[in-house]
């Protein structure tokens, strides 16, 4: 048995331990340590102290207390063997301590201590979180460019128009900019002169420049004409310059070189991550033609004007086809721009078609006015638009910004959180590379901290490929109603309810509204302008003009033209020897062919819906619009 101190010295030593108050007393190794007990003694407590998850109050208070007793039994002769046999099993007493200590706590401690294991607990939750949620990483399974360019390797060069056009888009670097900025009236004089967004008209000084400059573009002219013939376009769509052919990358990036634009894909996707999902990301589909065509489109609305003058009756029809033919063109990409594209470059179309006819009612023939119906009838404009591209472009970005587990589902990925950013234009570091400033470093970190939220707060991948298919569902079967047939679906409001958990979405999502806007007004021009022609060939054929649509030969007008807010056929009637053709409006109510106070016909529709403006019919001709839609 280990030497005791005599019952005098451990008096003593008590004293000077268990005198002193709480934050003066020393741990309880040292106590241990300084109390005397046998070494077998001090080996059960230590185990029994070590057990113990108390503060270091709480184990002084304890390792006095046992002390003590040990002390105590000692005092009245009883050995250390015996006292550690009768004190039990170190495991079961540092239990009930622990407990009894806890226990007793006063209630602010407890309070103090629950709150303190919630952080330490929340802080591990958090970091586990943290690291799952780093360790994602999108994968880019599929090329949705190859499928968004399904057909139309399919097509025959005979059929295409594009290797017609080439040529000349390379010859006079079409993509650059204006080709022929003659035909265009210029403001003010000298250095402060500029170019207006009008043509040079017929007796304005520039106008004889104008037309030389046009002949002197004559096979640019001719090339254009005969390409407009072709039923297709023919250019795939490219997420990347590089992937170009040597000649469509020399005909729509003129000023590039294939260095210039190899280092601009290096440079944007050297840095991996985000950078390399961003390339060849549908999102960022190249259209470099399709604005273009509305350019060439405006060529051949002056080039009408130089043939009135000239009184050349078939090149005005054969210009307004090859701008039709361009419209066509243009709506070939299956996205949204390149079939609104399409539709300016109708609209300009029939405002070419009501100018000419307006001006001079006989300037057609019957032969060309038939020419004309055809080739306005064949713009099929609901063709034009679908919805079926941004499902593609939905598509592709879920798998730039998700997880891929094998069953359709997925998480956020703090790679995706970059793409999303880059979407909103906020530059995140990795996307553009170069140096970082203080504040996108901020950003960098406080995209690493919180971004793990999103976790919990973004939709997986099997939610926003579910809320993506219900929407483009929902936003064709409105594109595909017909006006009069009800109000709009509100397919947004789900959406805003949890744009938050759809914020992806968000992004990319077309303002279907808008659309179905455009859609309704030039599809009611349409009709107007086909019933215009019929009306003007019967007068040719009769030298009258008919009561009813009724009476016009099946031959001439195969159907009404259809009111869009009624599906009845339009109302035409003839003032001043000039058909007058209007829709009842949005009263549906007969108002003699009078438009609401202060809107003008060709922008009835916005104005109403936007200004609440109703009392008045919509007349889809005449227009009276001389602007491009």
């Amino acid at each position: 048995m280990s030497q005791v101190t005599t019952p005098e010295g451990r008096s003593k030593l008590s004293n000077t331990l268990f005198a002193k108050p709480l934050i003066g007393r020393l741990s309880w190794k040292k106590q241990l340590t300084l109390s005397g007990l046998p070494a077998e003694v001090q080996s059960i407590l230590t185990e029994v102290m070590s057990r113990c998850w108390l503060t270091r109050g709480e184990k002084a208070c304890v390792i006095e207390e046992l002390i003590a007793h040990f002390v105590d039994g000692m005092d009245r002769d009883v050995t250390a063997q015996q006292l550690v046999e009768d004190f039990g099993e170190p495991a079961v007493a540092a239990k009930l301590i622990q407990s009894s200590k806890r226990q007793n706590r006063p209630f602010w401690k407890k309070s103090l201590h629950t709150f303190g294991y919630g952080i330490i607990a929340l802080i591990l939750a958090y970091a586990g979180i943290w690291v799952f949620y780093h360790q994602g990483a999108p994968v880019i399974s599929t090329d949705y460019v190859v499928q968004l360019n399904a057909g139309i390797k399919d097509v025959a060069d005979s059929e295409k128009a594009w290797p017609i056009y080439r040529p000349m888009w390379t010859k006079y670097k079409f993509s650059v900019g204006e080709v022929i900025p003659e035909i265009w009236f210029r403001e003010g004089e000298g250095e402060q002169s500029y170019l207006s967004t009008r043509f040079v008209r017929k007796g304005e000084p520039g106008w004889e420049a104008a037309k030389a400059a046009i002949y002197e573009h004559q096979d640019l002219i001719d090339a254009f004409r005969e390409g407009a013939k072709r039923p297709y376009l023919g250019i795939e769509l490219k997420a990347n310059q590089s992937e170009y052919s040597e000649e469509d990358f020399a005909a729509l990036f003129p000023n590039l070189t294939r260095g210039d634009s190899q280092d601009a894909g290096v440079e944007e996707g050297s840095d991996g991550g985000a950078g390399r999902l961003l390339d060849d990301w549908l999102v960022g589909i190249l259209l470099p033609h399709v604005q273009q065509m509305r350019n060439a489109a405006r060529l051949f609305a002056f080039d009408i004007q130089l043939a009135i003058e000239e009184g050349d009756s078939d090149r005005v029809v054969q210009d307004i086809e090859t701008m039709l033919g361009f419209a066509r063109h243009a709506a070939e990409g299956r996205v949204l721009v390149c079939g609104l594209v399409g539709y300016a470059i109708s609209g300009m179309a029939f405002s070419e078609i009501e100018s000419v006819v307006k001006e001079d009612p006989n300037f057609f023939n019957e032969r060309q006015l038939q020419r004309l119906q055809l080739a306005v009838r064949s713009a099929k404009l609901k063709d034009w638009i679908s919805y079926d591209g941004e499902a593609l472009i939905v598509s592709d970005l879920i798998q730039r910004i998700y997880t891929n587990d094998g069953q359709g589902d997925g998480r956020i990925t703090p790679q995706g959180f970059e793409v999303m950013s880059a979407l909103t234009g906020m530059g995140m570091p990795g996307i553009f590379g170069g140096e970082l400033s203080e504040k996108e470093n901020w950003e960098s970190f406080a995209e690493s901290v919180i971004g793990p939220l999103g976790l919990f707060t973004v939709a997986t991948r099997g939610e926003v490929a579910a809320k993506a298919d219900q929407f483009f569902e929902a936003a064709s079967t409105d594109l595909n109603r017909p006006m009069w047939d009800g109000k709009s679906k509100d397919i947004y409001k789900e959406l805003n309810l949890e744009k938050w958990k759809y914020a992806v979405l968000g992004l990319v999502l077309p303002a279907t509204e808008n659309i179905r806007k455009a859609l309704d007004r030039l599809i009611a021009r349409q009709e107007g302008v086909l019933g215009a022609i019929a009306l003007q060939r019967f007068y040719l054929a009769n030298g009258a003009w008919p009561n009813s649509w009724d009476e016009i030969p099946k031959s001439t007008l195969p159907r009404s033209p259809v009111d869009q807010l009624t599906g009845e056929p339009l109302i035409f009637k003839i003032v001043d020897q000039r058909p007058l053709i209007y829709s009842l409006g949005y009263d549906l109510d007969d108002d003699g062919g009078v438009t609401p106070e202060g809107v003008k016909p060709a922008t009835y529709l916005p104005n109403v819906q936007n200004d609440g403006k109703s009392d008045g019919d919509w007349i889809v001709w005449p227009t009276n619009d001389d602007e491009d839609e």
